[in-house]
C-alpha cells in the first residue's frame, strides 16, 4: 500500500492517534468509530481512498478515456502539421526560394 494510508489488512482497528491522514479519511466516511478513540477502515478502502482523493483534485475517473481522448488530439495535430509542412514545400516550390527560407518569412520554428 501507499504510505498515504495506514495497512488496514494488517491491523484492522486502530486507534486514532496511528491513522494517517485521520482528517480526510473521518471526513470522507472512509473509517467509522467503533469506540472510544478507535477506528475500522470501509470495506475496500484503498480504492475508495484514492477515488475520492482524485475527485478532490478534479482528476478524471476514466484513464482510458483521457488516454484515447489525448492520442485522438495528438493525430489530429499531426495532420495539420504534415498540412502546413506540405504548404511551406508548395509556396517555397511556387516562389523559387528553399523552405528554410519561407519558415524564416512566416516565423516557423524549424
Amino acid at each position: 500500500m501507499i504510505s498515504e494510508l495506514n495497512n488496514w489488512q494488517k491491523n484492522k482497528i486502530i486507534h486514532k492517534s496511528k491513522i494517517t491522514a485521520f482528517d480526510f479519511l473521518l471526513e470522507n466516511h472512509l473509517i467509522k468509530h467503533i469506540d472510544m478513540d478507535y477506528y475500522y477502515a470501509v470495506p475496500d478502502i484503498e480504492n475508495q481512498f484514492y477515488k475520492v482523493k482524485c475527485e478532490s483534485m478534479n482528476m478524471p475517473d476514466d484513464v482510458e478515456a483521457v488516454v484515447k481522448n489525448f492520442i485522438r488530439k495528438l493525430n489530429t495535430y499531426n495532420e495539420l502539421k504534415d498540412c502546413c509542412e506540405s504548404l511551406v514545400g508548395k509556396i517555397a516550390e511556387l516562389r523559387g526560394v528553399r523552405i528554410k527560407d519561407v519558415r524564416e518569412e512566416f516565423e516557423l520554428p524549424e
